[in-house]
């Protein structure tokens, strides 16, 4: 059994109620949101006040909190109520998982690094040997830019990089990676699929390429449609028409 504090906005009271019944059906506590019994303009700043630091309070005491964020939407208290449970570290669960893509900058070159280290280490060293960290680095340095590229964030987590060229004819995905333990929960899939779906409605195809010896991605990018037009001694080259 694990203590759950619902969070959202009160124009979805409806849901957080259903949530929150659901949540407790299936054997948790649940702290649930306090629905107003009057209108909000009637509510003293003092009331105000001690019903923001009652739910804080209902925070500290959960193991987690289910975020009700229908259509995406995230109200400025429950954004507060968020970064609250993040500084006292506790899980957070959303009802609708939230996908951003945020412009790379030069802070973020060493996590450009770290990922590509976690992701592709097994598969540069199965095409080309072993994993040589001087080597790598400089390579990384010389190939490393901020032009079409973007931080994926998952929930407002950092979990990925996505490097794009859009041009009047395509869409190249040069680059898409995903930290490990966010891979397998349909997030690179969604991606592709929404970019598969901006092409097609801009009847433009989709290009992008892959090792050899990853052939999970492969499958998974034949699976969504992609096919084989081309290959060299490392990558095969696909893509998809966007008719």
């Amino acid at each position: 059994m694990k203590i759950i504090t619902m969070c959202g906005s009160l124009k979805f009271i409806e849901e957080i109620n259903y949530y929150a019944e659901k949540l407790e059906f299936e054997g948790n506590c649940v702290l649930s949101v306090i629905s107003p019994t009057k209108d909000k303009e009637k509510y003293t700043l003092d009331e105000i006040n001690s019903l923001k630091m009652g739910h804080l309070k209902k925070i500290d005491l959960s193991d987690k909190i289910f975020v009700v964020n229908k259509n995406g939407y995230i109200g400025e208290a429950v954004k507060g109520e968020i970064e609250y449970a993040k500084s006292k570290n506790k899980e957070i669960e959303y009802l609708e998982n939230i996908i951003e893509f945020i412009p790379i900058t030069i802070e973020d070159y060493q996590f450009g690094y770290d990922i590509k280290k976690l992701t592709l280490e097994e598969h540069i060293e199965k095409t080309w040997g072993q994993w040589n960290e001087e080597e790598q680095m400089d390579y990384y340095k010389k190939e490393f830019t901020i032009d079409n590229c973007f931080l994926i964030n998952w929930n407002k987590i950092k979990i990925g990089w996505l490097k794009i060229i859009e041009t009047d004819e395509k869409i190249e995905i040069n680059l898409i990676l995903i930290l490990p333990e966010y891979q397998g929960k349909g997030i690179g899939r969604k991606i592709i699929s929404d970019i598969i779906k901006k092409g097609k409605e801009n009847n433009k195809y989709i290009n992008l390429q892959v090792l050899k010896c990853n052939e999970n991605a492969k499958k998974l990018y034949e699976k969504m449609g992609f096919r084989i037009y081309e290959e060299n001694k490392t990558h095969y080259l696909l893509k998809i028409n966007g008719e």
